[in-house]
């Protein structure tokens, strides 16, 4: 069990600590040489003790079945291996906190685009409504001392017109 739980367990460290700490910090804020410093320090230094661990637990718990070189080209195999198997997570964190920054900045940035418009939009309603109103006003006026009927059908159609801008 120490020796089958250990892998998985710096598997989740790896990621864990890419994900929320590593990439957030130092690659989205344009650091990429100290997060790749500090990651390849990290994964040769945890592929190292997995290594060992692997090999004092064997050692331990089932002396009689060798798993492992004895010579230094098999431990530095061994140890890429794991350091190898540690980077795939590195590498899948740093990609998926890219990613869900990515989508965050494009969901902040429609946002900033609906509400922009919205301002816009009630800007020129702003600037419309009065100076319309005005001027229809005034042609109602004259249109009342030529055909009165004429002008109270028009004020009937301002009325209904007053009642949509606000909603719409």
């Amino acid at each position: 069990y120490m020796m089958t739980c250990m892998q998985p367990l710096l598997l989740m460290v790896v990621f864990y600590a890419n994900y929320l700490y590593l990439a957030p910090k130092y690659f989205v804020a344009g650091k990429h040489r100290y997060d790749l410093i500090i990651n390849v320090v990290m994964l040769f230094g945890l592929g190292t003790f997995l290594h060992y661990w692997m090999g004092w637990t064997n050692d331990i718990f089932a002396p009689q079945v060798s798993w492992r070189s004895e010579d230094l080209i098999g431990s530095i195999a061994y140890i890429m291996r794991d350091s190898l198997n540690l980077a795939v997570f590195a590498a899948g964190a740093t990609a998926l906190a890219l990613a869900r920054r990515w989508v965050t900045a494009e969901q902040s940035l429609k946002e900033l685009e609906a509400a922009r418009a919205q301002a816009e939009l009630r800007n020129l309603r702003n600037q419309i409504n009065p100076h319309f109103l005005l001027n229809t006003l005034n042609n109602i006026y004259a249109l009342t001392a030529f055909d009165t009927a004429k002008a109270q059908e028009t004020i009937q159609e301002l009325s209904k017109m007053l009642r949509h801008i606000p909603y719409d």
